[in-house]
């Protein structure tokens, strides 16, 4: 018996109860002097003589019960697998980490993982194939790996390679690579596949699309191109797809609306699309893969029906529309009863990133399951595609999820995109849908000749990341913001409407004594479509310029000065504390800079002053209509997100809400006077 054994056999005070019956059982033997009683006195003494010594000062009294409960507590612990290397399953069939499920390999082997097909693993040690017999339940929950799953090195030489037979191997050479079935003669290599014809195969036949093993670890690295039978064989933007189930335009899938009707899109929300001739539902069941390439996004024209037949963003029920009449307003349900037209499914809050929705009286969480397509958002002139740069574990993100939610800053621009280095990430719901970063290479950043970022190399990346999304090309304007930089696209459009239609950017910063002239600052950069052409097409010139003791934005500047790109000025687009000082009361500024923090943020973009702010909240708590208890949290969001998104409010977005903050003197009329002072 182990130190830990005689410990659980009782506690401090059964040990002393031992001890005192030993010393009574040894004052009745005196007179008989049995050797039995003898014995059991000797016994007795040394059991509780052993559990004083193992007594530690300050032991609680334990009672039964919890001990019992903790000893069950302990041994459910036990009896389930978790996800270490070398831990099997096999015998205990359920796991501890959310989201896994014991999976064997062979009759000897299990191991608990997320999922499983049958065939090789690229990450595991060997080749041999797994079964991938479930053994017991799922654990429920979501899995997160605890690092990023590594390519096993026999998979290089063993597995098929791009355009090879993997019927045998049932593997792939690629990362995010899986081996997928055509026919029985034929099996390749791809990162997806949806039955039906694929556009980058050599052949239109169609592919059965089952997945012979696991897919190798990884984002996939080759763009691929569409086959050249795509052009004559497949249907065109507008044109039923329903009979060659494969679509021209890049970017392009087709989708079935019902038994007879089907089109191309570049995705598809069962329920009726406000797009649509009418208003009858979608099944949106996918027709052949995905022609590859980047979509060209371009402004939608709402169906005349919407107005007649969606629901109002206010305090309607589209549980049975399943559409709303606003631009970027998507129906989300609440619970079986209720369902309504927002922007998010969030609950707005003041001076934080919005939370998430909640019924006002069971203070239950909504389901927030989205019913129909998004309603999409009339683009104004000239066009706007925002893009910020930012990590993800930091408070640039809280910056990026708050803006998001609200559809403020970069995110009432026309067309938006957000990149980072850090893995692809879901941000949530914005006002054009979920949104999802755009990865690019990381860079080591030094320090620049002027005591700045030297992030030259580090956004090179970032553009050569801009030219493949493609996105650009779709607006008349690019405009790079800081996180921490406040963007009003209205007032913006105002400043660039004179610039529009040739090659330019815009300097923005003119202060006096700066050693290379007047500069366009990277904290928001604004740039023609046709700069940008320019920049791609002499990308090689821009990279060989002496660059490495600059910051990304004198170096770009340099970059589009020798190309023959105009540079304009504007130095009142930003009002920058980098540059000469941050006025929040600036009527005629687009943009601010810098505000790093989530409440400075939306003080600069109007916060909302006390009579708003009390207004928002009486709507938090109150019920618009009887009988429904999700009224008053809808209330909330809906005043903001229209105020930013969809339209009519009190104050107007051409005049943001810090006018209507409490004046005070000069220029430093600000919501946070301690972050206006640039001295």
């Amino acid at each position: 018996m182990g130190r830990s054994d005689v410990k659980d056999v009782a506690g401090p005070e059964e040990a002393e109860s031992l001890l005192l019956s030993a010393r009574e059982i040894a004052v009745g033997s005196r007179g008989r002097r049995l050797r039995t009683a003898g014995l059991l006195v000797v016994g007795l003494l040394a059991v509780a003589v052993l559990m004083l010594m193992l007594r530690r000062p300050g032991d609680a009294v334990r009672h039964p019960v919890a001990e019992l409960d903790g000893m069950a507590e302990k041994e459910e612990k036990n009896k389930c697998s978790g996800t270490h290397p070398g831990e099997s399953c096999l015998h205990t069939k359920c796991c501890t980490q959310p989201g896994t499920q014991c999976f064997t390999k062979d009759s000897k082997w299990a191991i608990c993982r997320a999922a499983c097909r049958p065939g090789p693993d690229p990450t595991d040690m060997n080749n041999q194939t797994w079964e991938c017999k479930a053994l017991g339940p799922r654990k429920a929950g979501h899995y997160s790996p605890p690092s990023p799953p590594v390519m096993a090195p026999w998979v290089a030489k063993t597995c098929s390679g791009p355009g090879e037979n993997c019927t045998e191997t049932r593997c792939c050479k690629d990362a995010g690579n899986a081996c997928f079935k055509k026919d029985a003669k034929w099996s390749s290599c791809k990162p997806s596949c949806t039955p039906g014809p694929d556009p980058v195969d050599t052949s239109s036949s169609p592919w059965e699309c089952k997945q012979l093993g696991m897919r190798s670890p990884g984002w996939p690295r080759n763009a691929p191109k569409a086959a050249p039978w795509v052009a004559k064989k497949c249907s065109k933007d507008g044109e039923d797809c329903s009979k060659t189930r494969c679509c021209t335009e890049a970017g392009m899938q087709c989708f079935r609306k019902n038994s007879h009707t089907a089109k191309c899109l570049v995705g598809c929300h069962p329920g009726p699309h406000t797009d649509d001739k009418n208003s009858h539902p979608w099944n949106c069941t996918a027709l052949g893969g995905r022609t590859p390439g980047t979509p060209t996004p371009h402004p939608v024209k709402v169906a005349p029906w919407v107005k007649k037949e969606c629901t109002k963003s206010n305090t309607e029920n589209c549980l049975k529309t399943q559409c709303c009449k606003e631009g970027g307003m998507q129906c989300y349900q609440g619970n079986k009863n209720w369902a309504s037209c927002l922007p998010s499914c969030t609950q707005w809050k003041q001076w934080s990133v919005n939370g998430k929705m909640v019924d006002a009286k069971t203070k239950k969480p909504w389901m927030c399951k989205k019913l129909g397509p998004r309603t999409p958002r009339a683009w104004h002139s000239p066009s706007l595609f925002c893009i910020s740069v930012f990590r993800l574990n930091n408070e640039e993100a809280n910056l990026m999820r708050n803006a998001l939610g609200k559809g403020i800053g970069i995110f009432a621009c026309d067309n938006y995109a957000v990149f980072s280095s850090d893995p692809n990430s879901d941000l949530g719901d914005g006002p054009l849908g979920e949104l999802r970063t755009v990865h690019f290479t990381a860079v080591p950043v030094g320090i620049s000749k002027d005591g700045t970022a030297a992030n030259t190399g580090l956004f090179m990346n970032v553009w050569e990341a801009v030219r493949w999304d493609g996105r650009y090309r779709t607006c008349d304007w690019t405009i790079k913001a800081d996180p921490d930089a406040v963007l009003l696209p209205d007032r913006l459009r105002t400043h660039l409407k004179p610039h529009s239609g040739h090659s330019a950017f815009i300097l923005t910063c003119g202060k006096a004594g700066m050693p290379d002239g007047p500069m366009m600052f990277g904290s928001v950069e604004a740039l023609s479509r046709m700069a940008l052409d320019s920049y791609f097409n002499s990308e090689s010139t821009c990279r060989n310029m002496p660059w490495g003791a600059w910051g990304e934005d004198l170096w770009l500047g340099n970059c589009l000065k020798n190309l023959g790109v105009s540079a304009e000025a504007d130095f009142n687009l930003v009002s920058d504390g980098v540059c000469l000082y941050r006025n929040c009361a600036d009527k005629n500024a687009a943009a601010f800079h810098p505000l790093k923090s989530v409440h400075e943020w939306l003080a600069a973009t109007g916060g909302l002053h006390a009579e708003v702010a009390d207004a928002q909240e009486e709507m938090i708590q109150a019920e618009a209509q009887p009988g429904s208890s999700l009224h008053g949290a809808i209330g909330a969001n809906l005043s903001v997100g229209l105020l930013f998104v969809a339209g009519p409010v009190p104050i107007s977005v051409t005049a943001p809400l810090v006018h209507a903050l409490p004046p005070t003197s000069g220029w430093q009329r600000c919501p946070m006077p301690h972050a206006c002072n640039p001295w």
